[in-house]
């Protein structure tokens, strides 16, 4: 207590102590307000991908180069590239829905397609999903005309972006052209509801939601389904039961010719009844196509979304199966992956400043204890010990710091709110994307407050050490006489 009283005493008798207060707490207010607008806008960015995009969590094939829910995007091989289905996706399907962190679990198909209306012709990325389960995870996305789609229906949702700049608008038809090779394939479906995004974002201004069925049809992709969900009628169950499968096609067995139509008989001729195929299989009510490109997870809002990611890719590990989870960021694709390492080097710019405003405040702490050289020379030669001395450095450092940081972090929160008076807005799309709205937010964390108090008594803690030490280095005779 006596090292903190004579501490606290000499503070108060020294100007330079107020000015090295106001130094370190002007710059513990600038972490804390760039913490806050940091906090803020990558808090935005996450919540728009999520509520709008990515979901928390997607189920992805492992392919090279990785894979967002926009296909590849490397340079090289550009967004054209065949996106791999999910296999086994039943299993995948079954194991999601037995987590207990997973609230809601939707599949998605992807597609790019030339979109063509009256003429006009224009890029698009193919979304196919059923809307039901799509529009409970995308609470971001808000129906500003007609309806979405239902089960089974051909059906286009359309955000507001693509829907003025082509013109069209609920009940137009819209044309899908694939081009592969010499071969077109053209697939058209009417709009049934116009939709907004909750932020302007160039990644979903291409982004067209449609019914799976027509994403099949126009990348030719097999609908595949379940065994059990299959109805064979009794025509076929009974023409399957005069075989023996094991043996159809063993070239040993005497009778193959019995099951064997050869091109050399007549065109009146049938091996087999013609409605012995017609309709032979039927698919029940509650079948599910299982041909998807992705799944895309809603997690309950307690879950972690990194421990769940890690626990789903052990299991995908250990079950052998070729897929993986991603967070919304790697399924978000290169823009999101952009404006990330430009607020990465925009925080490491912002540091480097303060960093350089410490250095300052660090200079100003040594050049305070240098100062107080002789008088540190004299409490030597009356017998004062080095630890004392040390001691009563260290609390009169650590009380500034203390105090320069709790100043500063009351300064930080004033111009927080400041910046939220201000009401700072954005017309700029590109600082729109950047901040993650169109409005400069603040929010300020109490994790943050510690972080940046921390910062001030590190600096505090670690100024007094190379002073101190020069200064007990110096003999106490040489001191007295004002040596520095």
């Amino acid at each position: 207590m006596m090292f903190f009283k004579l501490a606290l005493k000499n503070i108060i008798s020294r100007k330079t102590s107020i000015v090295i207060v106001l130094f370190i707490a002007f710059s513990v207010a600038l972490l804390v307000l760039t913490n806050a607008i940091f906090d803020s806008t990558e808090n935005g960015i996450q919540e728009t991908f999520i509520t709008s995009f990515t979901g928390d969590i997607v189920i992805r094939p492992k392919h090279e180069p990785a894979l967002s829910l926009l296909g590849d995007e490397s340079p090289v091989t550009g967004t054209f590239t065949e996106i791999p289905l999910l296999t086994p996706y039943e299993k995948i399907n079954s194991y999601l829905k037995e987590l207990p962190e997973v609230k809601l679990t939707n599949p998605q198909l992807f597609g790019m397609v030339a979109l063509d209306y009256n003429g006009q012709k224009t890029p698009a990325a193919l979304f196919g999903t059923e809307t039901s389960d799509y529009l409970k995870m995308m609470s971001g996305i808000k129906i500003e005309k007609g309806q979405a789609y239902s089960e089974n229906q051909k059906g286009i949702m359309l955000s507001t972006q693509i829907a003025e700049l082509i013109g069209a608008d609920v009940g137009s038809e819209l044309q899908f052209i694939v081009a592969e090779g010499l071969s077109v394939r053209i697939r058209s479906a009417p709009v049934t509801a116009v939709y907004s995004y909750p932020v302007k974002n160039r990644i979903f201004d291409d982004i067209i939601v449609i019914s799976p069925q027509t994403v099949r049809e126009l990348f030719e992709i097999n609908s595949m389904y379940s065994a059990e969900d299959l109805v064979l009628d009794k025509g076929t169950q009974e023409l399957l039961s005069d075989y023996d499968l094991d043996s159809l096609f063993d070239e040993s067995d005497d009778n193959l010719d019995d099951y064997i139509c050869y091109e050399t008989v007549d065109a009146d001729e049938e091996c087999f009844a013609e409605d012995s195929f017609n309709d032979a299989a039927v698919i029940s009510e509650n079948s599910a196509d299982t041909t998807w490109n992705f799944i895309i997870c809603k997690l309950d809002q307690e879950a972690s979304v990194k421990k769940t990611i890690k626990k789903m890719n052990r299991f995908f590990k250990k079950s052998g199966w070729n897929v993986e989870a991603v967070g919304w960021r790697n399924a978000a694709g290169n823009l999101a992956m952009y404006l990330y390492f430009l607020r990465l080097i925009f925080n490491i710019g912002i540091f480097i400043v303060l960093f350089a405003g410490f250095i300052i405040i660090n200079n100003t702490l040594v050049i305070n204890i240098l100062d107080r050289t002789q008088e540190i020379g004299t409490m030597r030669a009356i017998g004062t010990s080095k630890l004392f001395v040390s001691l009563q450095c260290m609390s009169e450092t650590f009380i500034l710091a203390v105090a320069a940081g709790i100043i500063g972090m009351i300064l930080g929160c004033i111009f927080s709110r400041a910046v939220l008076a201000l009401h700072i807005t954005f017309s700029n799309t590109f600082l729109i994307q950047l901040f993650g709205g169109n409005t400069l937010v603040t929010v300020i964390k109490a994790s943050s407050l510690l972080k940046c108090f921390g910062v001030s008594l590190i600096l505090g803690m670690v100024a007094w050490i190379y002073p101190v030490h020069t200064a007990l280095n110096t003999s106490p005779v040489v001191a007295m006489r004002g040596a520095k």
